[in-house]
């Protein structure tokens, strides 16, 4: 089941708690363009994520670089308010990216065969990878093996700054790609991941699937998806019909506001969930700049033990105010909509 995106969607009409699962978009399906500007770092501006009481938690200005491959922000209301006006009078799957299981399942592994064609063109072997192991990787996220969830987040938070090699890279690449990769010297090694990946290795079809934003991917797996995916899908202004339409319930508007006191009682001023790891992403990339963490100078290690530390904090309040104001009402809200949740 897919992960849930919560986001706020203002004055719109409540939809007829009567949609059925369906193949996917309907016909002339659409997402209108928005060219927002990233909010700039000015310490105690809150931007469109929001920032923490001394300014930490804003979204960096624009850089000469494009760590995520991220040119411009969007705000998390702005994304869900176009994808509410398109997709009322659509029928949606309950999966990612609203798909059905089974389309979900099509995409996953016309995607695959086109990574492979893509990797053979650049002289790599690639097998590609069946979708029970995508599905695997998919459900590995913010998880390690040996750990329940409370201890994961405890020690990672959700596992961006401080887990940047998490399971669902190694799980992804699937294990005859991985002896594949095991068995180069190290300079191809580095020269397939950088192919199979682009300059962000753990921005896995995997990953791109549960989290539903492909923004950071790069090399064969973007050239893939580009083919498979309708342009919409990839942009970084996506959001999921599904989710939009059952945020034009008046209860979910409800609970997101709930969410955000929750938040701020915690000394954070984020107003979506999701744009906490958008945040926490996008503040990792432009310090690391792809590299190592071994590469780093002291003072970027600093930075980054700082912002690994937010991270935990940050997360750790972000759940507990889901979990406590928001999954009850949008899994009530889904059962409606869907009739299951």
């Amino acid at each position: 089941m897919r992960s849930r995106t919560f986001l706020l969607v203002a004055g719109l009409v409540l939809l007829p708690a009567a949609c059925t699962a369906a193949t996917g978009p309907a016909p002339g399906f659409s997402v209108p363009t928005f060219t927002t500007e990233r909010p700039d770092s000015t310490p105690g501006s809150t931007g469109a994520t929001g920032t923490t009481g001394d300014g930490q938690g804003s979204v960096p200005g624009s850089t000469t670089t494009d760590p995520g491959n991220v040119s411009a922000y969007v705000p998390a209301q702005a994304r869900a308010e176009a994808a509410a006006e398109a997709a009322v009078g659509g029928q949606y799957g309950t999966e990612e990216f609203g798909l059905t299981m089974r389309d979900l399942t099509t995409r996953a592994e016309e995607v695959e065969a086109l990574v492979s064609e893509c990797m053979a063109a650049a002289g790599f072997e690639y097998v590609a990878v069946d979708f029970t192991t995508i599905r695997q990787a998919m459900t590995s996220d913010k998880s390690a093996p040996g750990m329940s969830g409370s201890e994961y987040l405890a020690q990672f938070g959700h596992g961006i700054s401080t887990q940047p090699d998490k399971p669902i890279v190694e799980i992804g690449l699937g294990e005859q790609n991985r002896r594949i990769l095991e068995g180069l010297s190290e300079p191809d090694q580095v020269a397939y991941r950088r192919t199979l990946w682009g300059e962000n290795d753990d921005a896995t079809f995997a990953f791109g699937l549960e989290s539903e934003d492909f923004s950071r991917t790069g090399g064969c797996t973007k050239s893939a998806i580009e083919q498979v995916f309708a342009p919409y899908e990839v942009s970084a202004t996506y959001f999921n019909p599904a989710d939009a339409l059952i945020l034009l319930d008046p209860r979910a508007q409800e609970a997101i506001d709930a969410f955000a006191a929750c938040m701020s009682d915690a000394g954070f001023a984020y107003s979506h969930p999701d744009d906490v790891d958008f945040d926490l992403q996008l503040r990792y990339d432009t310090l690391v700049q792809g590299r190592e963490h071994e590469e780093l100078s002291a003072s970027e290690m600093e930075q980054l033990q700082s912002l690994q530390d937010e991270e935990r904090a940050v997360t750790a309040a972000s759940d507990s105010c889901e979990l406590s104001h928001l999954e009850p009402v949008l899994d009530r809200i889904e059962e409606e909509f869907f009739g299951r949740s």
